[in-house]
Formats: C-alpha cells, structure tokens, sequence
C-alpha cells in the first residue's frame, strides 16, 4: 500500500517483515540500547543442550518459532524436561527457534501512530490474559482484557511511550 500511495493504518513494509523476524528484530534493537529478554537461538538440525539453554535463559522460558506470529509454535518452559518437546512445538512452525527468558511484569501495548507529519504515542494499554500467558486464545479468542489507560505508574507511562 505504501508503494501505491493508499493510505492504511498499519506499519510499513519493512517494519512489518522486521518485526515477523524476531532474531533480526533483536539485533536491531540492540546497537540502540532497547532492552530484550535474554534469548538462544537454534536452527533445525542443532543440538538441543538443555543443560546450556537453561543456564543461558533460565527457568521458566519461552519457545517459540523465529518467524511464526500469532503465538503459533510457543510454549511456556517450567521445566528442563518440557524444553525438547517445546522445541518440537516450535520446528513445526518454522526452521528457526528462539528460547527466551521470563519477563515477569505488567504487559502493555502502546500504538505509534504519524499524524500531521508528527509521530505520536496512543495511551498505554494494559493486557490481562485469562491464560498464563498472552498466547493464541488471549489475543484473538477473547480470553484477555484490555485495560486503557494501563493500570501503571505515570513513570512507566512514560517509559512505555519513550521520547513521542
């Protein structure tokens, strides 16, 4: 749509196909100083070492497919060993895995949007999931709630939206 000039709502195309690539995405974010989980990366045919992947993410982790979104091929880790079946899970997806730390906290989600040739920060909004995590179900079955504004300090706020 950028090519043709139609006006749409989502992000560009390579912002689109950066962000369906987590391990791009990541190397990124990182020169910039944007903070990650920790992560390990396999590709299909590697070494599953549950003893290297634990001591690098820790315990709980997630597993997830490199290039699958919408939480196809992700599996929340409590135990070393679940890790080699999530694995599995995950190269049913894609080639390509990524294994990242627990994250405990608040998730929120904040829209960018260009108006007037200014970049602007929507409200922070706050996503409560009914499972234990924001899988599948809870982004597009209905099994989360969106709290806007998020429920969070005006510090974390801030933070949230960055420098828009």
């Amino acid at each position: 749509m950028d090519l043709v000039g139609i006006p749409q709502t989502s992000c560009g195309s390579y912002q689109a196909a950066l962000t369906f690539n987590k391990r791009d995405l990541i190397s990124v974010l990182k020169p910039y100083g944007i903070k990650t989980a920790v992560n390990y990366f396999l590709d299909k045919g590697d070494e599953v070492d549950v003893e290297e992947i634990i001591k690098k993410v820790g315990l709980p982790c997630f597993i997830k497919a490199n290039k699958a979104g919408s939480s196809f091929g992700v599996s929340k880790v409590k135990t070393a060993e679940d890790v080699e079946q999530a694995v599995k899970v995950a190269l049913k997806e894609d080639d390509e895995v990524i294994i990242e730390s627990f994250l405990d906290g608040t998730e929120v989600s904040v829209g960018v949007i260009m108006y007037k040739g200014k970049i602007l920060a929507l409200p922070v909004t706050e996503i409560v999931s009914e499972n234990e995590f924001f899988d599948y179900e809870a982004k597009y079955l209905g099994k989360s709630e969106e709290i806007t504004p998020a429920r969070i300090t005006k510090e974390q706020t801030k933070k949230s939206t960055g420098s828009f």
